[in-house]
């Protein structure tokens, strides 16, 4: 009896410190546990945590089919991304959704990303570009001067530009006109 007591006791209080909807959570964890100490029911859990035998195993079966639904995503995305390695999530959705549905799987965008995150599925970011030109700048704009020009000879209107290559060692400019490293 004495461990019964000291059992129900430490339930009571991982149940009474959970929310609402961790108390499930606690229930199936002392569950697993109470074969351990005899004299302990899941109805007597079930009526601390404040609900029935039936929520209990009418949630227990909702996550038993979620886990199953997940491992089917992951699989699913594993193999699409075989094909298309740099596929986001948005777009693996749309994509996987007529195969979800025939399997009878109900996913929605947002519980597909947290699928994505919780089984690390998702693409990292690309690098950001380096911004080479600023258009904010105080500096005075300059009208295009040959926008309207007939050229009638070679050497009558000359451009340039300074281009950005990236290297290991960081970005070097280069000038267009036969690509001379600065």
């Amino acid at each position: 009896m004495k461990h019964t007591l000291r059992f129900s006791v430490k339930v009571w209080r991982l149940i009474q410190q959970s929310l609402k909807k961790e108390r499930w959570g606690a229930v199936d964890q002392a569950c697993k546990r109470r074969r351990t100490w005899p004299g302990v029911t899941l109805q007597m859990l079930c009526a601390k945590a404040g609900m029935s035998r039936q929520n209990y195993y009418k949630v227990r079966k909702q996550r038993q089919r979620r886990e199953i639904d997940e491992s089917l995503v992951v699989d699913l995305v594993q193999r699409e991304r075989k094909e298309h390695p740099r596929l986001g999530g948005r777009k693996l959705h749309h994509r996987l959704e007529p195969k979800l549905k025939d399997a009878g799987v109900e996913l929605g965008r947002d519980r597909m990303l947290k699928v994505l995150i919780d089984n690390d599925l998702l693409v990292d970011p690309l690098p950001e570009m380096p911004r080479t030109t600023d258009s904010n700048h105080p500096l005075p704009l300059y009208r295009n001067l040959v926008k309207d020009l007939q050229e009638n000879a070679l050497n009558e209107v000359w451009v340039s530009d300074i281009t950005d290559l990236r290297t290991d060692h960081g970005s070097v400019f280069a000038k267009d006109l036969g690509m001379e490293l600065l």
